[in-house]
């Protein structure tokens, strides 16, 4: 690659640490995300599994 023989090392380096903390802050979101969407699927289930408790046995049959 061009960059690593155009550019000085102090460059170079400099690149790599904003780097490196750029991808640190994306993981972080990341993990908040994640962390997000599985709140919200445990709570999806969770209504589905209340929701499943109150219906009535005999209402859950599949229509034929």
């Amino acid at each position: 690659m061009q960059i690593w023989t155009q550019h000085s090392r102090p460059d170079i380096l400099k690149s790599l640490e904003q780097e490196i903390a750029k991808a640190q802050a994306e993981l972080r979101c990341a993990r908040t995300d994640i962390e997000k969407a599985q709140n919200r699927l445990s709570f999806s289930l969770s209504a589905i599994h209340a929701l499943k408790d109150r219906e009535d046995p005999s209402e859950m049959k599949p229509k034929v």
